[in-house]
């Protein structure tokens, strides 16, 4: 089974290494990763360069897409890209599951795969998804047929681990995640947003590099 990560100058890395280390503990699994256009492809900060090989104009129908998040303005600018969204559609056409992490939602949402379905994606842009007929949901992990969307940053984790059930079944998805020993506990609550004191929510945005 082929499984293509989208990523792009400005992604978050752990956008697309969570799930990329639950699938590719399984055998029967290739995991690649594009961009827009072969080369260095630097996350948001920069600190992490992953060197792709592939454009996703070049790559054989994947079984699995998954499209990662991260700058919300590279994403916009991405999201004018009508190439990019035309391959988006053509891709998903064959896919056995389209999917996202994060604020990599909006791939999908932009290129009209999502309209009137509920999707998880990072609580800062929940606002942004009625944009593209979306709906927002408060899942960790949401799925809608073949699509299936993740919320923010560490919750692709999870996105990854559901995938492998998908694929393998539970009891196998259940060995990957012993052999990965996820087991969460947040050290400081791990609240969702909704239940976050006001003083939280703001140190996420005025603290904490975005």
């Amino acid at each position: 089974m082929q499984v293509s990560i989208f990523v792009f100058n400005g992604f978050t890395a752990l956008d697309a290494i969570g799930p990329y280390e639950a699938l590719q503990r399984l055998p029967e699994v290739q995991v690649s990763f594009c961009a827009l256009e072969p080369g260095q492809i630097d996350t948001v900060d920069g600190a992490v360069k992953l060197v792709v090989d592939r454009s996703i104009f070049d790559i054989a129908n994947p079984d699995i897409i998954i499209f990662a998040g991260g700058s919300g303005k590279e994403i916009a600018r991405l999201l004018q890209n009508i190439r990019l969204l035309d391959r988006i559609r053509e891709l998903s056409d064959a896919t056995t599951y389209t999917t996202s992490v994060c604020t990599g939602a909006f791939f999908v949402a932009a290129a009209g795969l999502l309209n009137a379905q509920f999707v998880s994606t990072h609580w800062r842009a929940k606002g942004a998804l009625a944009k593209f007929g979306a709906k927002y949901s408060t899942q960790r992990v949401t799925r809608s047929g073949k699509f299936l969307s993740s919320s923010g940053v560490s919750a692709g984790i999870e996105l990854g681990l559901v995938l492998c059930g998908l694929i393998a079944g539970d009891d196998v998805a259940a060995a990957v995640e012993l052999s990965m020993e996820y087991s969460p506990v947040a050290p400081f609550g791990g609240l969702q947003h909704d239940q976050a004191s006001d003083e939280t929510r703001r140190l996420v945005v005025e603290r904490l590099r975005q």
